[in-house]
């Protein structure tokens, strides 16, 4: 009796894995046959089951996931392709599910998720095209991790044919400027004013341009902070106007104006730059530069009325800015319950709270909170395509799917908070500083200091010109101006 069971035992033992086998086999029958809600619904009981071989939940994982996409629930596609790419190099679809993420973020134009599995792969493994987004993914990866050297080799390596070239050089040059290596840095920039645009796509096009605006910003901040304001201004002008930088170029050039005595074309510039935030927008800095040059045109009384608006803006701000701060700070100074915060203030908001929509637009300006933003938005989508599917497949696949998305979704909360939290502190610590700028412009005001000559006060150029009367600079004309200067590592 004992015999003829383990014979059995035996027998079942072998059958397991054919059957299993089978299985799978079959699930993705259903999938190459257009019908990936069956084979989802069959490969997702698969793909975690204890009594299959590793590379048979493998595949069914990697089938389950292109079941997923085709329903069009992406968000759970990728979790899926994720947890494919977390067994390492050595699982059968790691390198099959590598091309199914590089899709997807290149479809969600975000590659967070990319970005925690991306360092696993070799970039000499895969093919050319594919060695260049892994060489911008990883070089992305370690800018935002502060590893600029590392940041540094990796964007270098994306080829000047590549459609992310731009994007790796302007990274770069930010890398470089932070080991103030600024010749190789203006090098970089002036790469991405350059850069041709790859193909049609509109879109691509609009990136490229916006991205060429931002590198002629840099570049005329780094002749900024090296003095030489006359090279700055030149490219300050050649920020295209309009762009995401225009704002920050006029400030830059209204200050450089005020510097070289020319107060007339910094009220100009000065009041474009802070528009709309004369009026009942978010206090800018650009403002204080207006009140400035108010003053020095011996306008004290206009002067008095922009510092007090700004004034009158910008402190009830910064109180409930520092008390929503500090409400989510520790003991040491670390954020706890992030995700409280982003579902309170930022979801929610606060009621009487002062934060204006054009206050969450200037938050939204930084980039990885915006990101958060639209990520948190995707999930919550899904979320709801969960229940428009067909009754069927909702029986056996929304409750599963919809707990893996909401985990998923209470991580990210987690994740947007703290970039919602440190956004807040920027914005704090920012207006902080002005509004010692303010009372102290106030106070210079009280005293009724003496107008200089008017004589001296009048602009040199048309105040009504974006740049100047003189030659603008041509943008591919980089000079550097410490030529007896030698940078050993950049020989």
């Amino acid at each position: 009796m004992l015999a003829s069971l383990s014979i059995a035992l035996a027998l079942l033992s072998q059958a397991g894995p054919a059957r299993a086998d089978e299985a799978v086999e079959h699930g993705v029958t259903l999938f190459r046959a257009h019908e990936p809600a069956q084979a989802s619904i069959e490969l997702h009981e698969l793909a975690d089951d204890p009594a299959l071989g590793p590379d048979d939940r493998s595949r069914a994982r990697y089938y389950l996931a292109r079941s997923l996409h085709e329903l069009g629930l992406i968000q759970a596609a990728e979790l899926e392709l994720l947890r494919l790419m977390e067994q390492g190099p050595g699982d059968p679809y790691f390198q099959h599910a590598l091309p199914g993420l590089l899709a997807i973020a290149h479809r969600n134009g975000d590659p967070a998720a990319l970005l925690t599995v991306v360092d696993r792969v070799a970039p000499a493994t895969q093919p050319p095209l594919v060695q260049a987004s892994l060489h911008y993914l990883q070089g992305l990866g370690a800018w935002q991790r502060e590893e600029f050297s590392r940041a540094d080799d990796l964007l270098g390596a994306v080829p000047s044919d590549s459609d992310l070239y731009p994007r790796a050089r302007y990274l770069q040059g930010l890398a470089l400027l932070e080991h103030r290596k600024e010749k190789s840095a203006l090098a970089a920039f002036q790469a991405v004013v350059e850069a041709p645009p790859h193909g049609d796509d509109r879109r691509e096009r609009a990136q490229l341009a916006e991205l060429a605006a931002l590198a002629t910003l840099q570049v005329g901040r780094v002749y900024d902070e090296l003095g030489d304001h006359d090279k700055a201004e030149h490219f300050y002008a050649q920020v295209e106007r309009g762009s995401a930088p225009w704002h920050d170029a006029l400030e830059a050039m209204a200050r450089i104006d005020l510097i070289q005595g020319e107060p007339g074309s910094a009220l100009r510039r000065s009041q474009y730059s802070s528009w709309p935030a004369l009026s009942e927008a978010a206090p800018r800095a650009a403002e204080l530069l207006h009140a400035q040059a108010l003053q020095a045109l011996c306008r004290p009384s206009e002067a008095r009325v922009v510092l007090r608006s700004f004034e009158d803006r910008a402190l009830p701000l910064w109180t409930e800015l520092a008390q929503a701060t500090a409400a989510h700070r520790d003991e040491q100074g670390a954020w706890q319950d992030p995700a409280d915060a982003w579902s309170g203030w930022f979801e929610a908001r606060a009621q009487g709270s002062t934060f204006s929509t054009t206050v969450f637009g200037v938050l939204l300006e930084d980039r990885v909170l915006s990101e958060a933003a639209r990520r948190l938005r995707r999930i919550e989508d899904e979320i709801e395509l969960l229940t428009v599917q067909d009754p069927s497949w909702r029986r056996s696949m929304e409750a599963p799917l919809r707990l893996q998305l909401e985990h998923e979704r209470a991580r990210r909360q987690d994740d947007a908070g703290r970039a919602l939290l440190e956004a807040m502190a920027d914005v704090e610590a920012e207006l902080g500083v002005l509004l010692q700028l303010c009372e102290a412009q106030l106070g210079e005001l009280a005293k009724g200091t003496s107008c200089p000559d008017s004589e001296g006060l009048r602009p040199t150029g048309d105040p009504d010109a974006w740049g100047s009367e003189e030659e603008e600079a041509d943008p591919t004309e980089m000079s550097w101006p410490f030529t007896g200067e030698i940078w050993a590592d950049e020989i």
